[in-house]
């Protein structure tokens, strides 16, 4: 299982994430959170904030992602995902996933931020009301882990 949230600079998809994954250890469920900004640190090319840096920083992230759901272990992605195709590109990579949409934050001047509907996401949330919109059925685990925060 590969949870991947996405949103704006600023919006909270780090703390979103680490927050997630002390409820997740509490009940025994072990994750790793792949965060976007760390995974930047790690390589050792300056990517750079364009789209091709982008794409390329979301498709390392998504194969550790996918490196760590092939061990039984839940991954938790924490990345600006701006375009709707390379969110989509990621997630056919994993056996089963869940978007989380990050409302709020800021994104760069000239660029674009395709941002997910419920079309798209399976969840939609919301720091300041703790808003959470779902699509679907998904009234799993995740969704509580959300309510738990």
């Amino acid at each position: 299982m590969v949870i991947w949230i996405t949103g704006k600079a600023g919006a909270g998809k780090t703390t979103l994430a680490l927050r997630m994954q002390t409820k997740m250890r509490c009940k025994n469920i072990f994750t790793v959170v792949i965060d976007g900004d760390r995974i930047r640190e790690l390589q050792d090319v300056d990517l750079g904030y364009h789209d091709e840096g982008r794409q390329k920083n979301i498709t390392f992230a998504a194969n550790l992602a996918k490196m760590v759901e092939d061990q039984q272990l839940i991954a938790i992605v924490s990345m600006v995902s701006p375009k709707r195709v390379w969110r989509d590109e990621a997630r056919k990579l994993f056996e089963s996933s869940q978007l989380i949409y990050v409302e709020g934050g800021s994104i760069w001047e000239g660029s674009e931020y395709e941002t997910p509907t419920l079309d798209e996401a399976d969840f939609i949330y919301d720091w300041r009301s703790k808003d959470i919109q779902i699509s679907g059925n998904h009234m799993g685990w995740v969704y509580h882990a959300l309510c738990d925060l």
